[in-house]
């Protein structure tokens, strides 16, 4: 697969959220998560009416999966909590496009269904979440990525364009950001256009 760039939501509303949104997939976003987790179905549903049929087919959803098959959404993000699903093979089958979150290289080896991409994290200290450092060092991952063979991984957690060289030919196939785009998130407001970051992370992926 080509490298790929996935963007998170903020998990709550920021200032003029859907606009650059917009403005990314525009740009060239292909995979915009939408990761909600306090929100209700119909607090879910309200936010992707809010966006154009054609930018909705960018759009993978974390949770209330019946929304991505009655809004035509891009697929559907399997979260840690939601791995104990009931039915999950039926919602696995039901999905062109069927993500992961992984937080161990050994639950990636695990992985039996063909996901689209599988989410590595954190690999390094997160910029959204104080406390989350990174939970494996680089130098497990490149033997790690020596050996395996399976699910295209992409990084999550502290990815931004000043760290993005340190995971270059390791195996990651893409990445995933939150605080590098939503500085709101980040205490210490990391870049605080986060629209140029995608723009720079865009061009930087193809080095991965």
């Amino acid at each position: 697969m080509n490298k790929v760039v996935v963007v998170i939501s903020p998990p709550s509303a920021v200032n003029q959220e859907r606009q650059r949104v917009r403005e990314m997939i525009k740009a060239g976003l292909e995979y915009f998560h939408v990761r909600k987790p306090g929100y209700s179905r119909s607090a879910v549903e309200g936010y992707i009416s809010g966006f154009s049929p054609s930018l909705q087919k960018k759009m993978v959803l974390h949770h209330h999966y019946d929304l991505a098959e009655k809004h035509g959404l891009r697929g559907i993000h399997i979260t840690e909590k939601s791995k104990a699903m009931e039915g999950m093979d039926q919602l696995l089958a039901r999905h062109r496009h069927v993500s992961v979150s992984s937080h161990n290289p050994d639950e990636l080896s695990r992985l039996t269904h063909p996901y689209t991409y599988a989410f590595l994290s954190p690999v390094f200290k997160s910029l959204s979440k104080p406390g989350h450092d990174a939970a494996f060092s680089l130098e497990k991952l490149k033997i790690f990525f020596s050996l395996y063979r399976g699910v295209p991984v992409l990084a999550l957690g502290g990815v931004h364009p000043d760290n993005l060289r340190l995971i270059s030919g390791m195996g990651f196939q893409g990445v995933a950001l939150l605080g590098a785009i939503w500085p709101e998130l980040t205490g210490e407001q990391y870049g605080e256009d986060g629209f140029q970051n995608f723009l720079q992370m865009k061009e930087l992926v193809k080095t991965l």
